[in-house]
């Protein structure tokens, strides 16, 4: 991928002295736009806006070979292995990866035996035709589910490898490798209903950041990383690995069991959490009004420190205090319809133990903003002025945090698509309700500008979530909001006035 010229200054072309850089990778010269342009079918394979760099400590990654623009594509490619993932709550088709039933009712690939979604599905002669031709070297008519790697291996050997003659070649130790290679550095990719495992080729090069500079898009199995903001000459580029949502300690122990790392970026650095108190805890004191943090914010096992007292807690203290209340919010948002009373129960019960924005507080708060104006028994009609302002109040404060943690709005736009909506519907009605008390005309066009502004930015967002249901709904939503909010400024929702 990384290309230079053997001679420093050199024409890619002919090898003559040569000032004028490749404008897009800044990384090759020529001493002639005719020679740059002769030379382009070949170097167009090798024109990206970075280059491969290596050191002892990170190993391979990526950093900008000039100033990158906003939005600008960085990688587009396909993977280079995808398929099922090695833990999987159901089963796919191997030609084209979708959910199948059963394994054992569904149709059987005809040289291999392995289950389909249909006989004639259109990936049995592509993707799954150089897999079929090494399963189909297996012929007994029961097969095992092995889930240990150990397992898998001596299965693979005994029963499909040593009758293609490929057990010179794949050792034991070379399959773990294969796995390992797998599991650290496959990704996620979502696939219809399901969601397969790929490896990409430029894409494992990228490096992890709680803040990455870069947003990914699929289609299908192609991926696309493009800047979230503009990156600088020689600046890493990076991605995240992890969530977003979660707490430094669990993106850290997550990390450091899934990709054997730990993070090291501001956010994980700042035991505040870059000013969110995202993981922070109440003080136990009396009488003490502060928050306990980690007092040495990279060691997983921190003991944590009151910002107020000398107050010291254990990290297995903190960690039981905050499983047992991440338990219970965890059951509420599995519930499809939460009953809003017992949501605001448990808010109340989460305030008094955790900072107001931990990342427990922030998700009640989350589902209470949706809830409020929208659930049956609370529209907006019967909803009093206390519960009003509560909830616009929620929606800022989630914003404020959401523009620390995702400043490009890249890793979570729908959370932030949602939050502003919410807002925008709930400053619409409190300014209905200012007009109704004081006839005041151009306020609630000032209110209604506001929130105009803030379902635009909502569906700007909503433009890269495009694929999900929730979001073809949610801009259906912002459309009817802002049609009545055209009405408003417009005059013609009052007519009279």
């Amino acid at each position: 991928m990384e290309e230079k010229n053997e001679v420093k200054n050199t024409c890619g072309l002919c090898g003559a002295s040569a000032e004028n850089k490749c404008s897009a990778c800044r990384q090759i010269n020529y001493c002639s736009k005719e020679h740059q342009k002769n030379h382009w079918k070949s170097h167009k394979l090798n024109c990206k806006p970075f280059i491969i760099q290596k050191n002892a400590k990170k190993g391979r990654y990526i950093v900008a070979s000039r100033n990158i623009k906003i939005n600008e594509i960085l990688i587009k490619e396909d993977a280079i292995i995808i398929g099922p993932k090695l833990i999987s709550p159901e089963s796919v088709c191997l030609g084209c990866f979708k959910p199948i039933v059963s394994v054992f009712t569904s149709p059987k690939c005809t040289k291999c035996g392995w289950p389909i979604c249909h006989l004639q599905c259109s990936g049995i002669g592509n993707e799954h035709k150089i897999e079929c031709e090494i399963l189909a070297a297996e012929n007994e008519k029961e097969r095992k589910i092995y889930r240990e790697i150990q397992e898998l291996y001596l299965y693979l050997k005994d029963n499909i490898l040593k009758k293609i003659n490929y057990d010179e070649v794949i050792t034991e130790e070379a399959f773990h490798r294969v796995c390992g290679i797998l599991d650290v550095n496959g990704l996620d990719v979502p696939f219809g209903s399901t969601e397969l495992l790929a490896l990409y080729p430029t894409f494992v090069l990228i490096e992890h950041s709680c803040l990455p500079n870069t947003k990914i898009s699929f289609n299908k199995s192609q991926i696309t990383i493009k800047s979230a903001r503009a990156i600088n000459t020689n600046e890493n580029i990076s991605t995240m690995y992890t969530n977003l949502l979660w707490g430094t300690q669990m993106r850290q122990q997550h990390l450091l069991n899934t990709k054997y790392f730990t993070c090291s970026c501001c956010r994980c650095e700042d035991p505040t959490e870059l000013g969110t108190h995202f993981s922070s805890i109440q003080c136990l004191q009396d009488n003490c009004y502060g928050y306990l943090i980690p007092k040495i914010t990279l060691v997983v096992d921190s003991a944590w420190q009151c910002t107020n007292c000398s107050t010291v807690m254990s990290s297995s203290d903190v960690d039981e205090i905050v499983s047992t209340v991440t338990f219970e919010v965890d059951q509420m948002l599995e519930q499809k319809y939460p009953n809003v009373k017992k949501v605001e129960t448990l808010l109340q019960k989460l305030l008094s133990i955790l900072h107001p924005c931990h990342y427990n507080c922030f998700s009640v708060k989350h589902s209470l903003i949706q809830l409020y104006g929208n659930q049956m028994g609370y529209p907006y009609s019967s909803l009093n002025d206390e519960l009003l302002n509560k909830k616009t109040e929620y929606c800022q404060e989630l914003i404020s945090v959401l523009s620390k943690l995702d400043s490009t709005g890249s890793r979570v736009p729908l959370y932030i698509a949602i939050t502003k909506y919410e807002l925008s519907a709930a400053i619409l009605e409190i300014s209905r309700r200012i007009f109704f008390e004081t006839l005041n005309l151009s306020l609630i066009q000032e209110k209604g500008k506001e929130a105009k502004k803030l379902l635009t930015e909502s569906v700007i967002l909503l433009k890269e979530e495009k694929n999900s249901i929730t979001c073809f709904q949610l801009i259906r939503s912002c459309k009817n909001l802002y049609k009545e909010i055209d009405d408003i400024l417009t005059g013609k929702y009052f007519p009279d006035f």
